[in-house]
């Protein structure tokens, strides 16, 4: 390792802690240099973005009239202002209307005019402020007019790199001292750590090197110190004492550890906290074997590096664990842990120290799932099923509670007891002896076996006897395993002979009624059964005999009332022809009725329907006068016009010939004066007279036009009067057909209803023509009917008559005679009693009545 001038190894301590203080005040230094420019650049940034806010709002309430009336000018010179006052911190700014027009931009803002854009679309569209870039990009809306609505948005965007570069230039001025004043410090402190620190640490690393090499003779100095110095040396002079001591049980040790980790045991040690300090290969093993389980139980133990983890894991209560064994006293404690189906027996020993400190815990862990199985299949055999052991010979040698119980036997009594002597097999027909001879060959037998108790019941197991063999294969003893089933046995038996019992008496039962119901096939209405049933069969023999004799009873009064059908039939029938007979004609009658009534409403409808018609045309007509009436008004108007105008002509006709006489006088004295001129007047008095004839003319036409229009005037007038006259006339003929209209209105509106009402009853007609044949119809299918009725009861009673209900029925071979079929009602008595009813003839008569009452109609 290379050396220093001044002696010392480039590495040690010394330029170790050297580094460590140079680095420290470096990095004291340069943290606080970082923080106080992050400070300084976070606060320039928010006081950029409060100034932008700020300035922002301020020059959009400036610019809000000139962005309203669309003024450049003005928004391009508060732009200049801006970028000048901000002495850079404005990198651009723009203007924007409602509609999305940009109106301005300044110079330096035409290279980010899109975000500047961008910006000023958010706020038009939220009608807020938009901010983006930190706070430094801000567009404000501008509001104007007294509903303070939206007619643009200023849009800024601003820069704190110039707040950050004066920042900056003071804190590189600050670096360079605070530099200087680290380095005078960084050179004191290594002065002052080299003697007080340093050489003593020397010293201390030569007693290490010295114990290392295994001299535990090595003097310490420096142990008296009261400070970390001297707690080391102590503390190194402590060790040295124990390593002398370690030294000596090492070999001990080492032997231990051969055998620990030999162990064909699965260990485990662990320290007073549970924490596994050694585990050997075959506890490795059986966690491995237990891995599936592990990961469910213990799913954060690492079963591949124990060493380090905890053994708490595998308790759910680990306080729980260290209190059991503190408090066992240096006595070992085992438990059984589950892991799933398996099971591991867990034995945990105390450590003790020489000075009874406890060091910490041997885990000995063995898996006795088999041996747990077992014996808790054989704790349930003992508890649910008979066991007994017999040797090869087949002598009694143990058995369990429920065998004894069961055989009213003890150990003591069966001893030395024969196989033979206390069973006999029940369902193969084989001895005992048999039986234990094929176990030997087959290996078991299955089956039930009677076992004699000692007070005399016989006792039925079922189960199975198997030959039990060693390790080599030679038949050792016999077990027997079964179950009692004596009760069981008991209870089929009884049952078989209740079965036997019941099919006798059955068949007893069931011969009787195939006797009965033989006798009845053939109409024997008294056979019953007079010999009783045994048990619950005897019920039975009574309904039979009850159901007979209900039988017979119906029957007797089913012949007598077919009997009486006959007889009622034969009258229903009788009348029912009749009646339909009469239907019939009163069927035809009401069709003949229909067809008048079908003819009058026909005649009545023509008549509303040329009610109808007339009431149409006397309104036409009415429309007709009533449009007449307003064109003689008219006329009048016309005339009266006719009148006004002739008077006016009258009147300019009159002016004319005022003017045809001014004219010829004109004409006169242009005369008079023309032959004054002499001959150059000459010329201008033809004129004159060709005037004064063409006035006179005009005179002449204008009294004749007078005299005309005077002669039309009149005739105007009298046709004035003709035609008032004739609009009275038609004023008369209006109201007369109006009147007359009413009178034709009512008649057919009376038509119709005639016509309905004739309609109705047409209908009523023929619903009652159409229920008269239906009834007929009906009627004839009754007397078809009743005739059916009457050969049906005659069927009947011949029916009825094949059975015999009682003795006296049996010399006549039937229920009753040929000869007497009269209407009798015999009760269950045997009473009879005549029936009530009207003389047929009567009836007769009165269907004959009423035949003639329809006729008549």
């Amino acid at each position: 390792m290379s050396m220093s001038k001044g002696g010392r190894k480039i590495g040690s301590i010394f330029f170790t802690i050297a580094i460590v203080i140079t680095v420290v005040i470096a990095s004291v230094v340069g943290t606080t240099s970082f923080i106080e420019m992050r400070s300084g650049a976070e606060l320039s940034e928010e006081f950029v973005a409060d100034m932008a806010r700020l300035e922002s709002t301020l020059v959009a309430d400036n610019l809000a009239g000139a962005v309203k009336f669309g003024k450049v000018e003005p928004i391009q010179q508060t732009f200049y202002d801006i970028a000048h006052d901000s002495q850079g911190q404005v990198i651009g700014t723009l203007a924007m209307s409602a509609d999305g027009t940009v109106l301005a931009v300044s110079d330096d803002g035409r290279q980010i005019e899109a975000g500047l854009v961008e910006s000023a679309e958010q706020a038009l569209a939220s009608g807020e402020i938009a901010t983006a870039q930190g706070g430094h990009w801000i567009a404000v809306p501008i509001r104007y007019g007294a509903n303070n609505d939206v007619i643009g948005v200023i849009s800024n965007a601003w820069s704190p790199e110039f707040l950050q570069e004066r920042f900056n230039e003071k804190l590189v001025f600050a670096l360079l001292m605070a530099g200087l004043a680290s380095v005078l410090a960084i050179a004191a402190a290594l002065f002052v750590f080299g003697r007080l620190i340093v050489r003593p640490l020397t010293q201390s690393r030569k007693v290490i090197v010295a114990i290392s090499d295994s001299d535990y003779s090595v003097e310490i100095s420096g142990e008296k110190r009261n400070d970390e110095i001297g707690d080391i040396n102590r503390a190194v002079s402590v060790l040295r004492d124990k390593l002398a001591k370690a030294h000596a049980g090492q070999e001990e040790a080492l032997f231990k550890s051969t055998a620990f980790m030999g162990c064909n045991s699965s260990i485990m040690i662990v320290d007073p906290d549970l924490v596994i300090r050694h585990a050997n290969d075959k506890m490795y093993e059986l966690f491995d074997n237990l891995s599936d389980a592990m990961a469910k139980m213990a799913p954060k133990l690492d079963i591949k590096n124990l060493v380090g983890q905890s053994a708490g894991v595998f308790h759910k209560n680990t306080q729980n664990i260290r209190s059991l064994l503190e408090n066992q006293g240096g006595k070992p404690l085992s438990t059984i842990i589950k892991f799933g189906e398996s099971r591991i027996s867990l034995t945990i020993s105390a450590i003790d120290s020489e000075d009874g400190v406890r060091a910490g815990y041997v885990l000995e862990w063995a898996d006795i799932t088999t041996n747990w199985y077992n014996g808790a299949v054989i704790d349930a055999i003992d508890a649910n099923q008979m066991k007994a052991d017999f040797d090869i010979s087949g002598a009694f040698i143990a058995a369990n509670a429920p065998f004894l119980e069961a055989v009213e036997a003890s150990q003591d009594s069966l001893n030395g007891t024969k196989l033979s002597g206390i069973a006999t097999p029940t369902d193969s027909g084989m001895t005992i002896d048999a039986v234990t001879r094929t176990v030997l060959e087959s290996g078991a037998f299955a089956g039930k076996i009677k076992f004699q108790s000692k007070n005399g019941p016989v006792i039925c197991s079922d189960g199975s006897l198997t030959c039990v063999r060693d390790h080599t294969g030679k038949p050792i003893r016999f077990l027997w395993l079964g179950r009692d089933v004596t009760t069981a046995e008991n209870e089929i038996e009884a049952a078989r002979a209740q079965r036997r019992e019941a099919e006798r008496n059955q068949t007893e039962v069931v011969e009787a009624l195939r006797v009965g119901l033989s006798k009845l096939s053939g109409g024997d209405l008294t056979a019953s059964i007079d010999k009783p049933f045994s048990g619950t069969y005897e019920e039975l023999r009574g309904d039979y005999n009850r159901t007979v004799e209900t039988l017979a009873n119906a029957l007797g009064e089913i012949a007598k009332n077919a009997e009486n059908i006959h007889n009622e039939a034969s009258e229903i029938s009788s009348t029912a022809d009749g009646l339909s007979r009469r239907t019939e004609s009163t069927a035809a009658t009401l069709e003949q009725t229909a067809a008048a009534l079908d003819e009058l409403t026909s005649s009545v409808n023509a008549a509303a329907s040329g009610a109808a018609r007339a009431d149409e045309a006397v309104t036409a007509a009415k429309a007709n006068a009533e449009d007449s009436g307003k064109v003689v008004l008219d006329t009048v108007s016309a005339m009266d016009q006719i009148a006004e105008s002739s008077d006016r002509i009258t009147s300019i006709i009159k002016v004319i010939d005022d003017i045809a006489f001014q004219t010829n006088l004109l004409a006169l004295n242009a005369g008079v004066e023309a032959a004054r001129a002499g001959d150059a007047g000459r010329g201008f008095a033809v004129v004159a007279s060709e005037v004064r004839a063409l006035a006179q003319r005009s005179s002449d036409a204008a009294r004749e036009i007078n005299d005309l229009i005077a002669k039309s005037g009149t005739q105007v007038k009298t046709g004035v009067d003709l035609v008032g006259r004739t609009g009275k006339a038609l004023q008369q003929i209006v109201e007369s057909v109006s009147e007359i209209s009413s009178l034709v209105s009512d008649i057919a509106t009376s038509s119709r209803q005639q016509s309905a009402s004739l309609s109705e009853i047409n209908s009523s007609v023929a619903d009652l023509d159409q229920s008269t044949q239906q009834n007929a119809a009906r009627l004839e299918e009754t007397t078809a009917a009743s005739e059916s009725l009457r050969n049906d009861s005659v069927k009947l009673v011949d029916t009825v008559s094949h059975f015999k209900i009682s003795s006296s029925t049996r010399e006549t071979n039937g229920v009753v005679s040929g000869a007497n079929r009269q209407p009798r009602d015999t009760n269950r008595s045997g009473h009879e009693a005549s029936e009530t009813r009207a003389p047929a003839p009567k009836r007769v008569v009165g269907a004959q009545a009423t035949s003639a009452q329809w006729e008549d109609f």
